[in-house]
């Protein structure tokens, strides 16, 4: 244990895949009710196919990006400053979304 470096634990690491894969996994049920309230069942595997392949997508920069960021500057300052700006954007899109939604949004 002496020479172990922090974060190397294998429990710890499961212990954390269990929290985060039902955390983020919460989120999708949430996610296709928002789908089909605001576009539509007609168009609900589309739209969840594009969200899946964005969040894919964006995760894999974002690691790639704030591992170049780190690599560069020597500390993770920057990567977390934007992180959080990240997300406190992403919290205020929502503000955008309509609380009305069309009766034929429903309709197959």
């Amino acid at each position: 244990m002496l020479g172990r470096l922090p974060g190397t634990s294998i429990e710890m690491l499961f212990v954390f895949a269990l929290i985060f894969g039902t955390v983020d996994y919460a989120t999708v049920p949430v996610t296709a009710s928002l789908v089909a309230s605001h576009i539509g069942v007609k168009m609900m595997g589309l739209a969840m196919g594009l969200i899946s392949a964005g969040h894919a997508l964006g995760g894999a920069m974002g690691a790639f990006i704030g591992g170049y960021i780190v690599t560069v500057t020597a500390n993770y300052d920057l990567v977390w400053i934007v992180s959080v700006w990240l997300a406190v954007g992403a919290g205020l899109l929502v503000l955008f979304l309509k609380a009305e939604t069309p009766s034929t949004t429903m309709a197959l």
